[in-house]
């Protein structure tokens, strides 16, 4: 990901790049940061990060066998919104539910599944049951198979404040699932683009409420042309593109 480059750190890296072969990035944006430094510049290579595991993606995505009953039950109907990550600052759940809160009053029948654990949660759980959204979001801490939920799902949301580049960005688009996201860095913008899903300003309520109903008030074409251009964009974070890139900048 991309470096803080403190002055310390910065002086490490310049002593030690002597000794640095080759240096690779996973996201355009951390590879134009780093370039500024010229000490860096001629040893950079943009590489995209092995996410796309096909075979073990195309197993999945169809079995719900995995699934645990009640997360099952909640979403029965395929009516509901997915998230996933670890309760911590950097995924922004609580900033989610604050927006939640709003939309569920707008829309009472709007359902929202987590996957994820962490710090945070007890915190997360304890307002979703102050404000008795407990029918509306249900969290569940791990299923080994998120790739059936993605396919179901009516839409993948992202809150992050930081990506790079954001691995269950690539695997949503994998599984023709629609994204909304924050335009965080480094690695969503330039997957998504301005026409690959619905991105919104990061960390500002008003925006992702704005997208947000942008997404549900869309038309049915246009949902299918974003899903089609996201999921030619992925096609660098395949395991097998992957390694022809690497090999290349090893030659």
């Amino acid at each position: 990901g991309l470096p803080k480059m403190t002055f310390l750190r910065k002086l490490i890296w310049k002593i030690a790049s002597k000794k640095l072969y080759k240096i690779t990035c996973p996201t355009k944006a951390t590879f134009e940061n780093l370039k500024k430094y010229d000490f860096l510049e001629k040893k950079l290579f943009l590489l995209r990060d092995p996410v796309l595991n096909i075979d073990e993606i195309n197993k999945k995505k169809k079995d719900k066998n995995d699934l645990p009953k009640k997360v099952n039950k909640f979403i029965e109907d395929e009516n509901f919104f997915l998230l996933i990550g670890r309760f911590t600052k950097q995924k922004n759940f609580i900033f989610f539910l604050e927006s939640a809160i709003d939309i569920i009053k707008e829309s009472r029948d709007l359902k929202f599944l987590i996957i994820g654990d962490g710090e945070d949660k007890e915190n997360f759980l304890k307002i979703v049951k102050e404000h008795k959204l407990t029918k509306n979001i249900f969290v569940h801490e791990y299923t080994k198979n998120v790739h059936y939920l993605m396919r179901i799902c009516k839409a993948f949301i992202l809150t992050s404040l930081w990506e790079d580049p954001g691995f269950v960005i690539i695997e949503s688009a994998y599984n023709n699932c629609t994204i909304i996201s924050s335009n965080c860095p480094n690695g969503p913008e330039e997957i998504i683009s301005n026409d690959g899903g619905y991105l919104f300003e990061s960390n500002s309520k008003k925006n992702f409420m704005q997208v947000f109903n942008l997404f549900v008030n869309d038309t049915p074409l246009n949902k299918l042309n974003k899903k089609i251009k996201v999921k030619k964009r992925i096609r660098e974070f395949s395991c097998f593109n992957h390694y022809l890139k690497l090999k290349e900048i090893l030659e």
